[in-house]
């Protein structure tokens, strides 16, 4: 392996007497990259600042870590092709690039959204019993996360909502299930 230093650019390279980027690490077998490893317990977290915003650690309890500041998009390709991303507002997108209305609403957490035919969720259970797959709804008068403030009598506790598009937008509710407190 070679380490070359290009000063009139600015730009290191691991393996290469080319480097094309500030740190460019170029190995021929399968296993290349950077590498973050605690060898101590020490408290605190070992760090690569990614750019002034962002910060990739493994933490003491050995977890993987990324902090990143500022207003970014966290967009994630597989080759050329994107494949889900986290917007400004905290939602995961997959296979969309901004989330939108449905059903009148533009949820805060969670929007799927695909041209082909398998488009949609799929939840599988593989265990040797007669128990299988289940989504569940829940529903708390708290107003933190983790909160298990009880319901109230009329309180709506889930609802799953079918909408269709109408030229316009997908705001348009056709039927739905919802589940009260009774």
């Amino acid at each position: 392996t070679t380490l070359h230093v290009d000063t009139s650019n600015n730009r290191v390279g691991i393996g290469t007497t080319s480097p094309s980027d500030t740190l460019h690490i170029l190995k021929a077998s399968a296993n290349h990259g950077i590498k973050l490893e605690r060898t101590t317990s020490l408290a605190g977290s070992a760090t690569l600042t990614v750019n002034s915003n962002g910060v990739l650690a493994l933490t003491a309890d050995n977890n993987i870590q990324y902090t990143s500041g500022g207003s970014q998009q966290h967009i994630f390709y597989k080759g050329s092709d994107e494949i889900a991303r986290f917007d400004t507002s905290r939602r995961l997108l997959i296979r969309s690039t901004s989330s939108r209305a449905v059903g009148g609403s533009t949820h805060r957490l969670l929007q799927v959204e695909s041209t082909d035919a398998a488009s949609g969720i799929g939840l599988i259970r593989n265990t040797a019993n007669a128990i299988g797959s289940y989504l569940s709804l829940g529903k708390s008068r708290a107003s933190s996360v983790g909160g298990t403030t009880i319901v109230q009598d009329g309180d709506t506790l889930g609802i799953i909502n079918f909408a269709g598009a109408d030229g316009t937008d997908i705001s348009s509710i056709a039927a739905e299930i919802r589940g009260k407190v009774d």
